[in-house]
C-alpha cells in the first residue's frame, strides 16, 4: 500500500502532568514520526476516510520522554486512521 498525501490541517492535544519542554519536543518531530510509520504500512489495511476524528485519553507512563509522548500520539493517530481490511470501515462512524 502506499500512501500519497496525508494533510492534518490541525491537531489539538490536551496533556496533563507533562511538560511544555516535554510537550514542544514530542510535537517538533511528530511529522517525521508519522512520515517513518506511514513508510511502513503493508499491506492488509484500509483508510478510514474521517474529516475528523477524536482520540481518546492516552497513557503515558509517568517518568516517559518527549521520543514516547510522541510514539504515543503517532500510534494513536494511525490507529484512527488505519484499519484492517478484514473489518467494516464505519464500524467507529
Amino acid at each position: 500500500m502506499s500512501v500519497g498525501w496525508l494533510q492534518i490541517d490541525r491537531l489539538n492535544i490536551v496533556l496533563h502532568g507533562v511538560s511544555s519542554l516535554v510537550a514542544e519536543q514530542a510535537l517538533a518531530e511528530l511529522d517525521e514520526e508519522l512520515s517513518r510509520r506511514l513508510g511502513g504500512i503493508r499491506g492488509g489495511w484500509h483508510v478510514a476516510p474521517q474529516s475528523s476524528m477524536r482520540l481518546g485519553p492516552l497513557d503515558l507512563p509517568p517518568e516517559a520522554d518527549a521520543a514516547a509522548l510522541r510514539r504515543l500520539i503517532a500510534e494513536g493517530l494511525l490507529q484512527a486512521l488505519f484499519k484492517p481490511a478484514w473489518t467494516d470501515p464505519t464500524e467507529d462512524a
